[in-house]
């Protein structure tokens, strides 16, 4: 996991999640559709395959704002990328380490880039 190192932070593309929790040593699937999830999701296949997944606080949100994230995440190793019907991605990741966000830039199709120290 090196991606963008600087002492214990790093900048790595964030995936939103719905209802759902990564922690660390977990193995975990869920299937990714909105557009800046596949963003991110490209772009952490492009750098090392590091990407730090945190929880959106309102579930029916489609494209939450940073402040709409909890700061506190897993930064995790995508695994397995398996596309489905429908432009539908399902996703294997592996949880790594707990990180919190200490700033967030937007990129491209809406996905969201963090600061994130390690925990």
């Amino acid at each position: 996991m090196n991606v963008n190192q600087k002492d214990n932070q790093r900048i790595l593309p964030v995936l939103p999640l719905r209802g759902l929790t990564a922690f660390p040593e977990m193995l975990i699937h869920f299937d990714v559709g909105r557009a800046m999830s596949v963003k991110a999701l490209e772009i952490a296949m492009k750098e090392g395959q590091c990407i730090f997944l945190t929880a959106q606080k309102d579930l029916q949100t489609d494209t939450p704002e940073p402040e709409e994230l909890y700061a506190v995440g897993t930064i995790c190793l995508v695994r397995q990328i398996l596309r489905l019907p429908g432009d539908n991605i399902r996703v294997l990741v592996q949880g790594g380490q707990r990180a919190c966000a200490r700033s967030y830039e937007k990129g491209e199709k809406g996905s969201l880039k963090a600061v994130v120290e390690i925990l």
